[in-house]
């Protein structure tokens, strides 16, 4: 709440932000909170755990199956690697074509060998984006402690249910 309800209020706009309700915008992750729990599945997320990413409402990225089970989606593409693969071995769909007038296939040509569309694993030569990443996490841990040092829970877990994260959803239980 404190990142969202709170901060729309904050800024007079709680009637269009801030929770996920009908009639309110929202950007949503959800990551997949088979590997790690809580928090963790958003610091410790590879390029294959992120199930869905909604923006303004609208599907723009996400595993295949999540994607083409949602109505209205658009025009999506498959995306792989420069070998065919998909990516970090799990089938994800992206959904921008809509938005910049381009497929999947086309944006990769048009960006070159700038930078590689995903990662599996730490990017090249950014080793210390995973050191930052691994000190946030020892600093969020001390923040969901109990004065008497009892780790506090920021979600329930259930293999069925969408369940809450500090700043994002991630779903609990099979892919």
């Amino acid at each position: 709440m404190m990142v969202t309800a709170n901060a729309a209020a904050a800024v007079a706009m709680s009637d269009k932000i801030g929770l996920l309700a009908a009639g309110k915008v929202a950007d949503v992750s959800i990551f997949n909170g088979k590997t790690h729990k809580d928090f963790r599945a958003i610091l410790e997320r590879g390029a294959g755990d992120v199930v869905l990413v909604l923006r303004g409402g609208k599907v723009l990225y996400g595993d295949d199956p999540v994607v083409t089970g949602i109505p209205n989606t658009g025009a999506c593409d498959p995306v792989t690697g420069d070998d065919a693969t998909p990516v970090c071995g799990v089938a994800k769909r992206i959904c921008v074509q809509a938005d910049i007038g381009k497929t999947f296939a086309q944006l990769k040509t048009s960006a070159g060998a700038l930078y590689a569309a995903y990662f599996c694993g730490a990017p090249d030569n950014e080793a210390e984006l995973q050191a930052d990443a691994a000190e946030l996490g020892r600093r969020l841990d001390g923040l969901h402690r109990r004065p008497d040092g009892a780790r506090t829970r920021t979600a329930t877990a259930s293999p069925t249910r969408w369940t809450t994260a500090p700043t994002s959803s991630t779903r609990s239980g099979p892919a």
